[in-house]
């Protein structure tokens, strides 16, 4: 539990930059669901490592490069596995909800200019899936990434 409440205040910020990027991708660009979860998460990523490197884990015995070398591929390979994930829901959702004909719900969920989920949707699950996924699985990580 410790290791949780010593990352917090990074994952705080890092949370917020996540959210805020997707929020303005989808407010002021016309780029797909697929590439804003992408391209939030690349700056989620940045802001995590210089998160980490400068107040995590600054007394930390390994090398700025060493830790670069453990962090970066982890995080890089937990992106890409939420984000297929939120992908893959998004396409669920819009199959389950066009194939039974549930209008009143499209009427609140699908953004009508491209018959995808609301960039609201997207964003929450998107941030319910890195959460699920940093309880069962990064805490564990971490402890061997920075020792």
């Amino acid at each position: 539990m410790g290791r949780v409440t010593k990352t917090l205040p990074v994952n705080i910020v890092g949370f917020l930059s996540d959210v805020s990027s997707m929020y303005l991708l989808e407010n002021f660009t016309g780029i797909s669901i697929d590439y804003q979860v992408y391209i939030s998460s690349m700056i989620r990523i940045f802001i995590l490592f210089i998160g980490h490197m400068t107040y995590t884990y600054k007394g930390s015995l390994d090398s700025k490069y060493k830790m670069a070398s453990k962090f970066l591929p982890w995080e890089i390979f937990s992106m890409i596995a939420v984000n297929e994930m939120v992908i893959l829901v998004n396409k669920l959702i819009l199959y389950e909800i066009n194939e039974h004909d549930l209008d009143n719900i499209r009427e609140i969920v699908i953004n009508k200019d491209n018959n995808e989920l609301n960039a609201t949707f997207i964003i929450a699950i998107k941030q319910i899936l890195i959460i699920l996924f940093y309880v069962i699985v990064e805490v564990r990580i971490y402890d061997k990434i920075f020792k």
